[in-house]
């Protein structure tokens, strides 16, 4: 597979999500080039199995309508901002009592990354899932998507800090998307992988990175050359799927997030997912 250098810390805000999901057979391997074709590994270095189920605790399960969230918009836009469960693995998310003296197009935005009171442009940052334009109403209302992995849907968007309201289609001084609002979101989503931690079983082919311990506990993993996901997974006691959960915000270069980047860091912390 072909990968890209990527030198970005990873992320660590948020405490949810803990359990065992299942294990998903890929193996890619660590990059390093920019445009180099990625090597692939030999037979000594293939992804060990990845672990089973550990009988964790089960998962809860949401009722359609429970609220998991909520904020109050401050700015040029006001309202509140309700996100509930559908019931079937999804979320909705509802704005109420929208407020504006702009009577053009707005954007929301779900923010992995906390906006600073007043910060008025949204162009210079990462990490925004923009959900299309609107015209604004007392109320409007849109579901959440694009939160999952190859057969995980990952029902669980807590690391998601701030709902963003910009401006669509009309710049302010050197800002293509204005920030018209913002709420930060308060979550009450119950703990959704109860259960999961690491423990390092320590450096094995495909997972030769350093370790960074919190009081002996491992909590975040640096990539190195050749490193492979499942290896990672794997050194420390989790699925894959488990790795990629405690990690929803990484910015990966590509299509494929199950790629690993010679330089990224990893967050292995629930704590800080």
């Amino acid at each position: 597979m072909t990968g890209r250098e990527l030198h970005r810390p990873g992320r660590r805000d948020r405490m949810i999500g803990c359990g065992v999901a299942l294990a998903i057979v890929l193996v890619v391997a660590g990059c390093t080039g920019p445009s180099e074709p990625g090597v692939a590994p030999a037979a000594a270095e293939t992804a060990p199995v990845e672990p089973g189920v550990l009988g964790a605790a089960p998962r809860p399960t949401l009722d359609a309508g429970e609220v998991v969230a909520t904020g109050t918009l401050a700015g040029d836009a006001t309202g509140t901002v309700t996100i509930t469960a559908t019931g079937d693995g999804g979320f909705g998310v509802r704005i109420d009592d929208l407020g504006t003296e702009f009577d053009g197009l707005l954007t929301p935005y779900l923010s992995t990354e906390t906006f600073v009171p007043g910060e008025y442009c949204a162009s210079t940052r990462a990490g925004l899932h923009g959900f299309g334009d609107f015209v604004p109403a007392p109320t409007y209302s849109f579901a959440l998507g694009g939160f999952g992995h190859g057969d995980s849907p990952w029902p669980d968007p807590a690391y998601l800090d701030d709902l963003v309201l910009t401006r669509s289609g009309e710049p302010l001084d050197d800002c293509i998307s204005a920030v018209a609002g913002v709420a930060p979101l308060t979550w009450t989503l119950p703990d959704m992988r109860p259960g999961l931690a690491v423990t390092d079983d320590g450096p094995t082919g495909g997972a030769r990175g350093e370790v960074e311990l919190s009081d002996g506990y491992p909590v975040a993993y640096s990539v190195v050359d050749d490193d492979l996901l499942p290896s990672i997974a794997a050194r420390f006691g989790v699925t894959l799927d488990d790795l990629l959960y405690l990690n929803p915000a990484r910015a990966v270069p590509g299509d494929d997030p199950a790629l690993a980047y010679v330089g990224e860091t990893l967050n292995l912390d629930p704590a800080n997912r």
